[in-house]
């Protein structure tokens, strides 16, 4: 039986509720927070946030260490946990992992030491005798770009009542290099994202954390993660909801074996051979500079950067297939996979305009981005469909024309920029999400929940022309953290101060409160 529930999120309210918010006595102190792990002692922070008019008091505890740094013989390989040998000042983020910025959505860092996590406890009590609710957090930036410094959990903490986590993983070739001749473990990213939401697992008790209330969330890649996790049935018991948003591991045109020809790309550009244990000992005792210089040399030249592009492959372990085919073979067959996916709570949702994020690099000035439907027709079309129908021969005409009708405004063919976006949108997000929404909700316990977040914020996260009039790919994610200050996501990175309009601190608090009454409740 399937019980999809839609919500949909406009300028003055989020149509659905899961339960009520549970409130909490205020009982927090002032006294320095300091927690015995199985990891060592860590000493956190006591701040003060507020939030529509009320202060919060909120326990940070930040750059905590769940892995050993992964630097020489540990470069690109699995990570292994980490136990600190004295006390612990947890009072500041870890480093970013090596990457380049993009549009302020990472961090310019050239530290392999980064695998570090970060807690933001509410003081107030639980909701249940069990403890607080969890949600672990994984950023999104296409698996190459993005840090858990940039999106702060105070708020959603606070006025959730729920403990949130963030952390980094390897990104880009530090974490998803594979060769293709089992030189290196492959997504050592994922097994990175694994090992901390584990330390969450075997830690949060003694955090007044719940470790049956445990909901991962994610956003763009860190959504095809969240996705990715839940398809794994040895995780079964460290996760029970899931909320991905932004973005699938079912996006055309899936993945791949292996990055053979880019990781031979690079190993020409920091003077490795590309063969066996010479490459791998080269690789391991590179200096990060090389590394470096080779991602920058990307960052103008897209021809480059496409090169170097690194994300999950098929493993045979923790991804067995392509993970749309996995999905499409289940409507037929009982798959493993797919029954662990659909024994856990899912909320799953996009942004009206997910296909602007396709358009922010097409011309400089995106506000005057002309497109017409003779454009539709004869480029974007075209190159789209190969992504969906495959690579393998031309396409007919009569397709290019059905798909070239639906995507065509009658009312004005002059000007196709939106049903652009559109389809866009649909190819890589909305087809995607349906897809899941039905697989999982396809089963007589699932409880699949699906929304579509179509607010005109103010601000985006990506770069957004006039003419685009509601929410673009990354808008959902700063009323879901309150708009905290520290949210420094984005174009959001150059603003000071942001302050919410109260339309947009409602909307804020009623995201907020469907998110963490789900991670309570499932």
């Amino acid at each position: 039986m399937r019980n999809i529930l839609i919500m949909r999120c406009t300028v003055f309210l989020c149509t659905i509720v899961l339960l009520g918010l549970s409130h909490g006595l205020h009982t927090a102190g002032r006294q320095r927070p300091i927690v015995q792990t199985d990891a060592g002692e860590l000493r956190g922070v006591y701040k003060i946030s507020a939030f529509k008019g009320r202060r919060y008091n909120i326990n940070h505890f930040l750059g905590i260490r769940y892995a050993k740094p992964p630097v020489g013989e540990l470069r690109f390989m699995k990570p292994e946990p980490f136990v600190y040998d004295e006390p612990h000042e947890a009072t500041e983020f870890g480093s970013a992992c090596p990457q380049v910025d993009m549009m302020g959505l990472g961090v310019e860092s050239h530290d392999e030491d980064c695998l570090f996590l970060n807690m933001f406890l509410p003081t107030d009590f639980p909701d249940t005798d069990s403890g607080h609710a969890v949600i672990i957090f994984i950023h999104g930036g296409g698996f190459a770009y993005g840090s858990s410094s940039l999106i702060n959990g105070d708020l959603l903490a606070a006025a959730g009542n729920v403990i949130v986590v963030t952390f980094n993983y390897r990104l880009g070739l530090f974490g998803f290099l594979n060769p293709g001749d089992d030189t290196f473990p492959e997504n050592a990213g994922l097994w990175d994202q694994r090992l901390a939401i584990q330390w969450v697992k075997d830690n949060i008790e003694k955090f007044a954390g719940d470790p049956n209330r445990i909901t991962l969330m994610g956003e763009s890649s860190g959504s095809a993660s969240v996705i990715l996790h839940g398809m794994y049935p040895p995780n079964e018991g460290l996760f029970h909801n899931l909320v991905s948003f932004s973005g699938t591991p079912f996006m055309p045109p899936g993945y791949f074996k292996d990055n053979a020809m880019a990781a031979q790309y690079l190993a020409d550009m920091v003077s490795c051979y590309p063969i066996g244990d010479m490459f791998k000992t080269c690789m391991q005792a590179q200096n990060i500079t090389k590394f470096m210089d080779a991602l920058k040399s990307g960052v103008n030249n897209m021809k480059v950067w496409r090169r170097l592009n690194f994300s999950p492959t098929i493993d045979g372990d923790y991804i067995k297939a392509n993970p749309m085919s996995v999905l499409l073979q289940s409507k037929q067959e009982h798959i493993d996979s797919v029954e662990f996916l659909q024994s856990l709570n899912l909320v799953t949702g996009v942004n009206n305009a997910e296909g602007g994020l396709w358009i922010m690099n097409m011309v400089e000035d995106i506000d005057r981005l002309a497109i017409y439907s003779a454009d539709m027709a004869a480029e974007f079309i075209p190159n789209a469909l190969p992504f969906v129908v495959g690579f393998d021969g031309n396409i007919p005409r009569v397709l290019i024309d059905m798909v070239l009708a639906e995507y065509t405004d009658w009312n004005n063919l002059t000007d196709s920029r939106l049903k652009y976006v559109k389809l866009m949108g649909d190819l890589n997000f909305n087809v995607p999400l349906m897809e899941l929404g039905m697989v999982h909700s396809d089963s007589t316990s699932s409880k699949t929940w699906v929304f579509k977040f179509d607010a005109l914020l103010p601000e985006h996260v990506l770069p957004t022309p006039n003419w685009l009039k509601t929410a673009n790919h990354g808008d959902f994610l700063a009323p879901l953290f309150g708009f905290s200050k520290n949210f420094t996501f984005g174009r959001y990175k150059d603003i000071e101060d942001y302050t919410p309009s109260k339309w947009e601190q409602r909307l804020s608090r009623r995201i907020i409160t469907h998110v963490s009454t789900f991670a309570k409740t499932g």
